[in-house]
């Protein structure tokens, strides 16, 4: 099992992306696996969105223009 320090050091940022969609089987297995993520008191409070084609390229563009005019990401 991969210690935190090491997790820490050896993570990385990906911004390219391929075009390729990314099949629904995976995002579904994903999923799956994300539900059953620790929770306080067990709530699982999930709540998942996927999106994809041109609502997500709209997305892709609005960031992509405030990140080229310094606008501070939201928290």
């Amino acid at each position: 099992m991969m210690d935190f320090d090491k997790l820490v050091q050896e993570r990385r940022s990906i911004r390219g992306y391929k075009q390729k969609p990314v099949p629904k089987e995976v995002i579904a297995e994903i999923i799956g696996l994300a539900k059953g993520a620790p929770s306080s008191m067990n709530t699982q409070p999930w709540h998942f969105h996927v999106i994809s084609g041109e609502p997500l390229d709209r997305i892709r563009a609005g960031n992509t223009e405030r990140n080229l005019a310094g606008v501070p990401a939201s928290r």
